[in-house]
């Protein structure tokens, strides 16, 4: 299941500071349509957040744009 986030991991910072809709992040991550209740991506996502070291900037690695999808955000 780990592999899943390294490769949402790298489909975020392929297109970062860009916002990666949640259906986009399923088909390419989880090969597979998004669902109605579908919560993978979302926990992966949250799996990440836990995983990686505290940026020096203080921003957060990813933000969660509701209804829209996950950037990865950018060095300021």
């Amino acid at each position: 299941a780990c592999h899943y986030a390294d490769r949402a991991l790298y489909l975020l910072a392929q297109h970062l500071g860009q916002v990666v809709s949640r259906e986009h992040l399923s088909q390419e991550v989880l090969g597979k349509r998004l669902t109605p209740f579908d919560r993978a991506i979302d926990m992966h996502i949250s799996n990440l957040r836990r995983k990686l070291p505290e940026r020096k900037d203080g921003h957060p690695w990813f933000k969660t744009l509701r209804g829209r999808g996950y950037l990865m955000v950018s060095a300021s």
